[in-house]
């Protein structure tokens, strides 16, 4: 059992196969290290493994690290109090790290998170962190490059994969491939939600689970997010298929830009995404919220391409006042998959979007709804090509609906 331990340059932690470095219960055993980069969560300084501007620095073997949170409030206790609680393993503007082979458990915090390091390589690695304690992601990138996370195998007490741009270090060249989740709590892959700096050529394929949320990419706090890529997908369990979503949050930090800016989401891709279960989540909206996409008048999501997914969604509205509901912007609201409430469409919602192209896609009801598969407004250069919709006897006004420009053919037929 231990506290606090600071990795230099040049070392490789190797904990066996039958081993396990376990974190104390000791709240005095991690003594504060404040990281000298200024970001969002720069004032968070517990830590089990640390390095800071540290070089070829590699975690590896068949072991455990543990961070022997058991449940919600013991040993480390509460909801918004991240500052306070220790994470299994922080990096801060490291180069050539890797990780491989290791299981990390039980973290009292995000369990692994890596602030503008380069060449980062996490390979073969298991993540069991569900203990009921709060913020239990399975790894966030903040600013990194050159990254790749291959074979993640993870079930925990948030998102499993996420991106993020809490410096305003760039985020670019991040490959992300072959990783299975049991259970996420929240997300299966996601970009946000604090999102400062750019994000740049992300590519995320051959993701397959459990999630009680969906697939997100999301900028609310000025982040330019550039390139991003989700593909081969398939979710046991969703209630959304995904979100991608700009907001105007406008969170800063100190040292960051004061007010932050209105940032922007271009070139997404999402391809053979399939889901074979679909949920709802009370405080989220609740059943049938649909899927968004969804950007800020006068700020468009630019070039968006979904093609050959397979998507199972809800349904189960039959009240056709919220086909023709007056939709809140939310552009405050703390960004999911719910940012909209329930979505005039029970399928496909885009608002404020420029460049959109839709093809060879299978939109399903789990329930009778009177929506639109699709609904469009403020979407301009789009194109739709071989959509195979559900529909109902009760549909209105249209199974596609452009709210500016009506029905919405489909170029194939």
């Amino acid at each position: 059992m231990t506290g606090t331990l600071r990795l230099k340059s040049d070392v490789t932690l190797r904990v066996e196969a039958g081993a396990i470095l376990r974190g104390s219960v000791d709240h005095a055993d991690f003594p504060p290290i404040r990281c000298s980069l200024p970001s969002y969560r720069g004032k968070e300084d517990f830590q089990l493994l640390y390095a800071e501007k540290a070089s070829n620095i590699t975690i590896c073997g068949g072991g455990i690290i543990d961070g022997y949170s058991l449940f919600e409030g013991y040993p480390w206790r509460g909801r918004n109090n991240e500052h306070e609680r220790p994470r299994l393993i922080r990096m801060v503007e490291c180069d050539g790290v890797t990780l491989s082979g290791v299981t990390l458990a039980r973290s009292a915090n995000w369990t692994q998170y890596y602030e503008s390091c380069r060449n980062l390589k996490v390979e073969n690695l298991t993540v069991r962190c569900y203990t009921g304690t709060n913020n239990q992601d399975g790894i966030d990138l903040s600013g990194c490059s050159n990254v790749t996370v291959r074979n993640f195998l993870c079930s925990c007490g948030d998102d499993v994969i996420c991106l993020k741009a809490l410096s305003l270090t760039p985020a670019e060249n991040i490959f992300v491939e072959d990783v299975r989740s049991r259970y996420a709590n929240c997300n299966l892959v996601k970009i946000g939600t604090e999102t400062h700096g750019e994000i740049r050529n992300v590519h995320v394929r051959n993701v397959e689970g459990w999630t009680r949320y969906s697939l997100a990419i999301e900028a609310v706090d000025g982040s330019v997010i550039d390139g991003v890529t989700y593909e081969d997908v398939r979710m046991s369990h969703c209630a959304s298929p995904f979100v991608v979503r700009l907001g105007n949050r406008g969170r800063t930090f100190e040292g960051g830009p004061n007010p932050a800016p209105v940032g922007a989401i271009r070139n997404v891709t999402l391809r053979n995404i399939r889901n074979t279960g679909i949920g709802w989540v009370e405080v989220k909206g609740g059943p049938g919220v649909g899927t968004a996409i969804g950007g800020l008048k006068g700020h468009p999501v630019e070039n968006v391409l979904i093609e050959d997914c397979d998507l199972l969604l809800f349904g189960s509205i039959n009240e056709p006042q919220m086909i023709y509901r007056d939709v809140p912007e939310n552009e405050k609201k703390y960004p999911e998959f719910d940012c909209y409430g329930t979505c005039p469409a029970y399928g496909l919602y885009f608002r404020h979007v420029d460049g959109l192209k839709v093809r060879n896609v299978r939109l399903r009801l789990a329930n009778n709804d009177v929506r639109p598969a699709v609904v469009m407004d403020d979407v301009k250069n789009y194109s739709v090509e071989g959509i195979d919709y559900e529909r109902c006897s009760r549909t209105e006004p249209y199974g596609m609906w452009h709210q500016q420009d009506g029905e919405i053919r489909d170029t194939r037929k």
